[in-house]
């Protein structure tokens, strides 16, 4: 059974007797494994899906606790059993600052503290961090953490230069293997004749917990991203408090609310939201004085063979590296803004076709030398070329140059495609 990475399962039939399979047999069975395979993960997407969105439903705030932020320490409090239950976790903790706010069976806050130490030194990049063994861990094999076997940490970038963590715990669960005869260490001649099976054997496997599976993973760092919203509203409510006694703390926060508002925080340019309103702008412009301009929609070729062989943080590598190339490119009059995950749009202002298209290419020539450490094969993009016409909105705009985008992807990738003119209303027409 072939999964998205690799070999998923294995289905395996026998028979007591011996008898040859029949050709025609083998292929229904081929058949009927590969329409299970299909089946099977279409239900194991379905329910990642439901469980991502229960995890994300978990911090949905009510109507008052927007108007009055919770403290890390209510959140906690309050989200404690919802979340130990979603990640299978006996204990949770939100560290912030030094201080550790802990529910459940967690080790004790100095313990917590310098695990969050060792994490800071040894984890720099945004995903999560997590081990089913902390015994054998060389991070953790010399805390003192006796009831707890497994761990789950994600990092909360609350600012440039400070982290939070929220960690979940885990007990140990006992794993008992069966095998068909007792293994041996002295090597054995092999018999001339078949031997009896020897007595079934029991194999218990302590010392670790359950495996953190890739979903859990994900959810967690959404958790962390949102609890990262929560927490910052939080302390911006705290400091509006204290306007007159806080004025240059005040002024801190609304810096980084700013930050978090319009800018994405993986890459530090302009996240979908600010570009859009970029466009739009440029729109208004553009049908009051006429002036051209036009969008470049682009992602990276192959990128979840890149993220699948090398890891989400090699990954992150790349898209950080492709949008400092970019934007370090561009006019000071053009913008860059991450669309979402590595799908980017440049806004060329000033810009007609001709120009747009000699940018496209220079764009992607450029992304063709770029080189990030641990990727072996060539980085490169596709980009669809769209033009502002008279009646253009930004949703028409920019699926104009979606459908060229992904032209150029059927079209062998590596290259630009210009978007097809929109046919234009009577109304619509540019008068001579």
């Amino acid at each position: 059974m072939q999964g998205d990475a690799g070999l998923w399962g294995l289905m395996f039939c026998h028979s007591a007797p011996p008898h040859p399979g029949a050709p025609p047999v083998r292929d229904a069975v081929r058949t009927l494994v590969q329409m299970a395979t299909q089946r099977l993960l279409l239900l194991r997407a379905r329910q990642e899906a439901r469980y991502l969105q229960r995890v994300q439903d978990s911090l949905v705030l009510s109507a008052n606790a927007r108007l009055e932020p919770q403290s890390p320490q209510e959140i906690t409090h309050q989200q404690a059993a919802t979340w130990c239950s979603l990640f299978r976790a006996h204990g949770v903790a939100l560290s912030l600052k030094g201080r550790a706010h802990a529910s459940g069976t967690t080790p004790d806050s100095p313990t917590i503290s310098q695990f969050v130490k060792r994490l800071e030194k040894a984890h720099q990049h945004s995903g999560p961090w997590c081990t089913r063994g902390i015994a054998a861990e060389p991070l953790t094999s010399s805390l003192c953490m006796p009831e707890q076997c497994g761990i789950l940490a994600v990092p909360l970038p609350m600012s440039p230069a400070q982290r939070g963590w929220v960690i979940f715990f885990r007990p140990e669960q006992v794993e008992t293997l069966y095998w068909a005869m007792q293994p041996t260490s002295v090597p054995q001649p092999q018999p001339a004749i078949m031997m009896a099976p020897s007595a079934a054997w029991r194999e218990e496997v302590v010392g670790k917990s359950e495996a953190w599976q890739r979903v859990e993973r994900l959810a967690a760092k959404d958790l962390g991203e949102d609890l990262t919203l929560a927490i910052s509203a939080y302390e911006i409510s705290t400091l509006n408090m204290h306007l007159e006694r806080a004025r240059i703390a005040l002024a801190d926060a609304n810096q980084r609310l700013e930050q978090l508002a319009h800018f994405d925080p993986l890459t530090q340019v302009w996240n979908r939201y600010r570009i859009e309103q970029a466009i739009d702008a440029e729109l208004v412009a553009a049908k009051r004085y006429g002036a051209s301009f036009a969008l470049l929609l682009f992602d990276v070729d192959r990128f979840k063979q890149i993220d699948d062989t090398h890891g989400h943080h090699v990954g992150d590598d790349v898209v950080v590296s492709l949008a400092r190339l970019v934007e370090e490119s561009l006019r000071g009059c053009d913008h860059l803004g991450r669309w979402g995950g590595e799908e980017f749009v440049v806004l060329a202002t000033h810009s007609d076709m001709e120009a747009a298209v000699g940018l496209a290419e220079r764009l992607r020539g450029l992304v063709a030398t770029l080189q990030v450490e641990g990727v072996d094969q060539p980085i490169t993009i596709s980009i669809g070329v769209a033009v502002w016409q008279p009646g253009d909105s930004c949703k028409t705009l920019m699926a104009r140059a979606d459908a060229a985008m992904y032209q150029a992807k059927h079209s062998g990738r590596n290259r630009e495609e210009v978007a097809e003119e929109r046919a234009l209303n009577p109304e619509e027409q540019v008068p001579l």
